[in-house]
């Protein structure tokens, strides 16, 4: 699943081609992807403008002209492509085993197509991925139910709400309260396992062994991994692509993430662990985390 940099990758790649565009159709191919009734969809989508396009968590918002949001979220598969009339490819998400000019394709379950010819491409190989369209006056109401917690670049994230948000999670492990999305959003596996190398912490500890220092690391270090990625435009290990068919470029940064058994970077001596967390893998140095 993209992460809140490979997100925000993708929405720094369309924002500059779809923002202004009037939605003249859509083609939906496959119903269970979209979160309300298609004529609704159809009604709320068609004639629109696109003012704005933003992120929140790992979902992309495109800001309609109309009162509403589209909200696409790429779950395990998804992958956006804007395609303008000169067949020139943007966005990004889960590759697919097609020529990148072959669109759509059989993995193409909804299509928003734009005036002059233009088109939004959502691919999705698992079917996991949605499509809704939100009244703006809803969309707090919508992410309090999803029960996101704050952005981590945001002025609201700050050291004591993060502390309350744990609090409530003292016998969860710091990587499954991290992954939960409701302490701070956007971090999946790969930056959970960066962040917490960085902060000096074992992915395993309780939330309740954790001290008030070692909680401040974590908490400092996660807009830095975040924005390192961003900078990077996102991880490509062996799905993530830019809309051109470009990588991420995080990979060469990664600290313990994809290492195991390779010499810790920091200590010289250990080597990175890898265990199971659930169905999560987890990577750490033995002996720089504790």
């Amino acid at each position: 699943m993209p992460e809140l940099p490979e997100v925000e990758t993708v929405v720094n790649d369309l924002r500059p081609h779809v923002k202004g565009q009037v939605i003249c159709d859509v083609d939906v191919r496959l119903e269970k992807m979209i979160q309300l009734s298609l004529l609704k969809f159809r009604q709320l989508a068609i004639g629109s403008k696109v003012v704005q396009i933003g992120r929140r968590a790992k979902m992309l918002l495109f800001k309609l002209d109309n009162g509403y949001t589209l909200i696409v979220h790429l779950k395990m598969s998804g992958q956006l492509i804007y395609q303008s009339s000169k067949d020139v490819n943007r966005g990004g998400g889960h590759p697919i085993n097609h020529d990148i000019h072959d669109l759509p394709n059989k993995y193409t379950h909804i299509t928003i197509k734009f005036r002059g010819g233009r088109n939004l491409f959502f691919n999705d190989v698992r079917q996991f991925g949605y499509m809704t369209i939100i009244a703006n006056k809803s969309l707090e109401k919508f992410y309090t139910e999803k029960k996101l917690g704050p952005e981590p670049f945001d002025k609201s994230f700050t050291f004591e709400i993060f502390l309350k948000k744990l609090s409530s999670h003292k016998n969860s492990s710091v990587k499954q309260i991290l992954l939960s999305q409701t302490a701070v959003v956007g971090l999946g596996n790969i930056y959970v396992d960066e962040v917490l190398f960085k902060a000096g912490i074992r992915p395993t500890r309780r939330i309740k062994s954790l001290s008030r220092k070692e909680l401040k690391k974590i908490y400092l270090n996660i807009p830095i991994i975040l924005k390192l990625a961003i900078k990077k435009s996102g991880t490509t290990m062996q799905y993530f692509r830019r809309g051109d068919g470009r990588t991420g470029d995080m990979l060469k940064f990664l600290k313990v993430y994809g290492r195991e058994n390779k010499q810790c970077l920091r200590c010289k001596t250990s080597k990175i662990k890898r265990i199971r967390q659930g169905s999560r893998s987890s990577h750490y140095c033995p002996k720089c985390q504790q």
